[in-house]
């Protein structure tokens, strides 16, 4: 990649000499050039020699051809690349492993490498490391190696005859405990790669992106809050708070006070730029950002804000009528997509034939003299002074006398998940005139004639005689106080008909087919635990003993317990409730758990310590549980209530290994440490601990 050359205008006067400054080639220096600059020492050597092995496919001509990689396993725990570019002949190699800065790739913005020292970039792992160059029918082995005062050294092994294409391999050993890592880490780096290595283990290039809410021919917008700059196949984080402007700014919202730049980054996008328009830190792990970098990215971000705006307004004008655009404009405003609207400045411009898809309808306008929204919950009336909004639900024309909010119901009980507009017309209106003053197909409304009809083979009054029933109160309301179970009932009327959800009844208590006599009490809490998962419970009829069979036969009525299993086996598995319950039962079982995470013990432990690796995951499982805490503690005893099997499925997922006892037994002074330091007056700090943690390893070694 070509360096941008900066031209200083310098004035000096009286200057007796001028001296230029000089580097000191010493183990210190060398260690700040090839360790120092890496904050990730795995990562590290994967990203650099895999982007000199892109490299040297591009010079040889092999730029669609992919490179070998070989991760660690536990029979083969160490970590490869081999290309299969040019090769180096035995001057080439000596000159750019021994010397830091050397790169002849500042010519080119076709290739990424520039700095000369990636190549030195295994020493931020390791103290040694294998380069095998093949060239023109020679293979030529060296070693890399820190000397005992820690300067690193070459060292040719041999040379010899080989009939192996040209190439360059580099080769070092791998911590059995970093396996893992490796492979994690080379997926993240992978991920960005036009052409993806051939590789000895199975990688998951798509497991850290969400799905992409729009694209671009060179940016995608995912919506999460990290933003990249992939250039030469290597990503670099982009932090927006170099864009900020003065105003308040949020973490994971929209900022009405900063500018797009800003809005956009929070926003999880993702763009490609050429090789050359923006510059990076030495470790290649973030941007660097000189006012060329920013002002390419402000550019970029420009043209992603242009084409996003465009793509919006074509997204609003890709319907057939007015409702749908307006549809289509209301679900936009929701979520992430709303705040995108909110960037591109479309939230109250938007238009759809020259209409603005802001507005909302006014009943009176459009020949509507009331109305009703509709939901499984019951109705809310609307007037003719009112006003409604496009929506994605079905209208009805009442054009029956009697039935139609009942026959919405029974519609919506096998619509899940909709609403119903339900409208009374002027006199002198039809469908006709609303579907033109809504400006929507005539097809899209239906008369309320058309609604599903009750279960004919149903027993019960013909005449749809209102009958006398109890509708449970989660609140109370009955004659007596809530803390009697008379409390939890209220007398209405309903119609058989009419469908619905039920409970049977036994005195003011419920019944189960699977636990019996269950109390008031109990099915309020039950109740409440669901409505915590958003489990919403619809009207709920008390159905005496005697008649409980009549409901069971009826297709239009469902026990409100079958309800709330099936909505709870769906919550349980859409949101993977069975891996949080494990990580919580394994974070209950840890001895002495605080100190395994423990941030000041953690960050004072060598990275390759157990203890710490341990309390990591630990630390990483309770931000998974206390996200999703009231989640949990809802949902497992609501499964015991229902005693349904439930609660067998929610807990049948394996628990991750606890490794507590173990590490305490590697210890020996471990438990003691840890006695004392919750003791009254401890004598012992985490740091401490820390230290002794660390010698206990090193001794291991």
């Amino acid at each position: 990649m070509k360096i941008e050359q900066v031209v200083h205008e310098s004035r000096s006067s009286g200057v007796a000499e001028c001296k230029p400054f000089d580097v000191v080639a010493n183990a210190s220096m060398m260690q700040i050039l090839s360790d120092k600059i890496y904050s990730d020492k795995i990562k590290a050597p994967i990203q650099e020699l895999s982007a000199n092995a892109i490299d040297s496919h591009e010079v040889a001509g092999k730029a669609d051809i992919p490179f070998d990689v070989h991760l660690p396993t536990d029979d083969e725990p160490h970590f490869s690349i081999r290309d299969y570019g040019t090769g180096m002949c035995q001057e080439h190699v000596e000159e750019l492993y021994r010397i830091y800065g050397a790169s002849e790739k500042i010519t080119s913005n076709k290739l990424i490498g520039c700095m000369g020292i990636g190549s030195k970039s295994p020493f931020a792992y390791c103290d040694l490391f294998n380069v095998t160059s093949y060239y023109n029918g020679k293979k030529m082995v060296y070693v890399c190696a820190k000397d005992r005062r820690g300067m690193p050294t070459l060292n040719r092994m041999c040379i010899e005859d080989t009939d192996e294409p040209n190439g360059v391999e580099i080769t070092f050993q791998c911590k059995s405990d970093d396996r893992w890592a490796f492979n994690t880490k080379a997926e993240k780096v992978f991920r960005w790669f036009d052409v993806k290595p051939n590789c000895n283990v199975d990688l998951d290039y798509k497991q850290f992106e969400n799905a992409a809410l729009f694209e671009g021919d060179d940016w995608t917008i995912y919506g999460d809050d990290s933003s990249y700059c992939v250039m030469g196949n290597i990503a670099y984080k982009i932090d927006a708070h170099q864009f900020e402007s003065d105003g308040e700014c949020y973490s994971y919202s929209y900022s009405p006070n900063q500018n797009h730049y800003f809005n956009l980054l929070k926003h999880g996008i993702v763009m490609q730029v050429k090789i050359g328009d923006v510059d990076f830190e030495a470790g290649r792990e973030g941007l660097s950002y000189s006012q060329h970098t920013k002002d390419a990215v402000k550019d970029k971000l420009d043209q992603v804000r242009n084409e996003l705006t465009q793509k919006l307004m074509d997204k609003m004008q890709d319907h057939s009528c007015l409702w749908d655009a307006r549809v289509a404009f209301s679900i936009s405003r929701r979520g992430k997509h709303n705040i995108l609207m909110r960037i591109c400045e479309l939230d109250s411009k938007a238009e759809w034939n020259g209409h603005s898809l802001k507005d909302a309808y006014k009943l009176k306008d459009v020949g509507i003299a009331s109305g009703h929204i509709v939901d499984v919950k019951g109705q809310n009336k609307i007037g003719s002074s009112s006003s409604i909004s496009a929506e994605n639900w079905q209208i009805f024309v009442n054009d029956t006398p009697r039935g139609a909010f009942a026959g919405c119901q029974r519609y919506l009980f096998s619509n899940d998940g909709l609403y119903v507009y339900l409208f009374n017309l002027e006199d002198g209106k039809d469908i006709n005139t609303l579907a033109k003053a809504l400006d929507i197909p005539v097809d899209r409304i239906k008369l309320s004639s058309t609604l599903p009809k009750p279960d004919q083979t149903d027993s019960g009054p013909s005449n749809r005689v209102k009958t006398k029933c109890f509708v449970y109160s989660e609140t109370g309301g009955g004659v007596s106080t809530r803390y009697y179970n008379s409390g939890y009932w209220k007398e209405d009327k309903h119609v058989f008909e009419d469908g619905g959800y039920y409970i049977q009844m036994h005195g003011y208590n419920i019944t189960s087919d699977e636990k019996g006599m269950v109390k008031m009490s109990e099915f309020n809490k039950m109740v409440s635990q669901a409505s915590n998962l958003g489990i919403t419970t619809p009207v709920v009829i008390g159905v005496k003993t005697s008649h409980v069979n009549k409901y069971k036969k009826s297709k239009n009525w469902v026990n409100i317990l079958d309800f709330v299993k099936d909505k709870l086996a769906k919550y349980i598995k859409n949101n993977h409730m069975a891996k949080l319950y494990s990580y919580n039962k394994l974070l209950d079982s840890v001895r002495h758990k605080e100190v395994f995470t423990d941030s000041n013990l953690r960050k004072c432990l060598e990275k390759s310590s157990p203890v710490r690796k341990f309390g990591n995951k630990l630390r990483a499982y309770e931000r998974m549980t206390d996200k999703w805490n009231v989640q949990i503690n809802n949902v497992d005893p609501l499964c015991r209530s229902l005693n349904c099997g439930l609660h067998k499925e929610l807990t049948g997922h394996k628990m991750p290994e606890n490794k507590s006892d173990t590490l305490i037994g590697e210890y020996p002074l471990l438990t003691c440490l840890i006695t004392e330091l919750d003791s009254w007056k401890p004598s012992v700090t985490t740091t401490q601990i820390a230290d002794y943690i660390n010698l206990v390893d090193l001794s291991k070694e």
